[in-house]
């Protein structure tokens, strides 16, 4: 377990890495020590404090020790990862707003230097960055606790072989096929009437096209499946969309922690991809010649977990199906 928690940091700081290219900036500009501990030794505090730090510390065990884990011990493991998430969402709503607080009641000071405005909401900012990355982690912790939880459970009469159900839903594919190009081709024609008998210069498409930011999301949230054991889960999962091969439950529920859980971990590459983009633009400010085309360009990430997400509903929708 130990080893999965180091082999997390690579995939998160290359993403990371790739945020901070692609916004513009510097690394400078996400790399604040006194914030980040101020962060991390609130977040171990109150961990402990919770009474469950003694469980969450079983995600720095060693492989075989944590085999050894019995039920009720993982699933403590599992729940002390669920509060950490919750704790590390609480400490950045607190310190966000309380420098807010802090920022605007100073701003009515004469001796307020504004030229650093920008800078200041790009610190203020900087703490959700530095969730969204701890975050990354916990989650990817959680997919492997629960995937042990799961297994353990596992009754042996699941084991039922439903071969005789595995050809294809041609029915299903074909529907499935059909919606997703009626999606794209009336996105497509609202994208050129738009700019045909309106003032938009620039196309949908065009904008929301980015390979960098489609990069950041395959570099980051396809290792952390795979470093939690469960990629071959995540494609089974997909497979069941081609298939009318039936699943148990201890399979359902694999399929969807890992559909469930890589939905939150595209929720926390984007939006931790667009911070970096916000900070990168608050922190030059003064040039605010491609202002507005920078703040669209920051929120594509968004769009990308959302179109990602709404594809893993309907993969689980269709696990529930060939489950019942």
């Amino acid at each position: 377990m130990v080893l999965n928690f180091i082999l997390v940091f690579i995939p998160i700081s290359i993403g990371m890495s790739l945020a901070v290219l692609t916004s513009g900036g510097t690394f400078g500009i996400i790399l604040d020590v006194p914030n980040f501990l101020v962060i991390f030794f609130c977040f171990v505090i109150l961990i402990f404090i919770s009474g469950y730090g003694k469980y969450f510390r079983n995600i720095f065990i060693s492989k075989k020790k944590f085999k050894n884990l019995s039920l009720e011990e993982l699933q403590k493991t599992e729940l002390s990862l669920d509060f950490a998430e919750k704790i590390l969402l609480a400490i950045a709503s607190f310190f966000t707003m309380l420098y807010l607080i802090y920022l605007f009641a100073n701003c009515k000071f004469s001796d307020y230097n504004f030229n650093s405005f920008g800078s200041d909401i790009a610190v203020i900012i900087l703490p959700i960055v530095y969730i969204c990355i701890f975050s990354l982690i916990i989650v990817s912790m959680k997919l492997k606790v629960h995937k042990s939880i799961i297994l353990y459970m596992a009754e042996t009469d699941e084991k039922t072989d439903f071969s005789e159900n595995q050809k294809i839903n041609v029915k299903f594919v074909i529907k499935l096929v059909i919606s997703i190009f009626l999606c794209i081709s009336i996105f497509c024609a609202y994208d050129s009437i738009n700019i045909k008998f309106s003032w938009r210069k620039y196309s949908l498409i065009g904008l929301v096209t980015d390979f960098p930011f489609i990069t950041i999301f395959a570099v980051t949230v396809l290792p952390l499946i795979a470093i939690s054991e469960n990629m071959g889960n995540y494609f089974r999962s997909i497979k069941t969309i081609f298939s009318n091969k039936k699943i148990n439950i201890s399979q359902k529920n694999q399929y969807l922690s890992v559909l469930k859980n890589t939905a939150r971990l595209n929720w926390y590459t984007a939006v931790s991809s667009m911070m970096i983009g916000w900070i990168g633009i608050l922190n030059y400010l003064e040039d605010k010649t491609l202002l507005y085309i920078n703040i669209a360009v920051s929120l594509i990430p968004i769009f990308y977990a959302v179109i990602l997400n709404f594809l893993l509903l309907i993969i689980e929708i269709r696990v529930n199906k060939v489950s019942e």
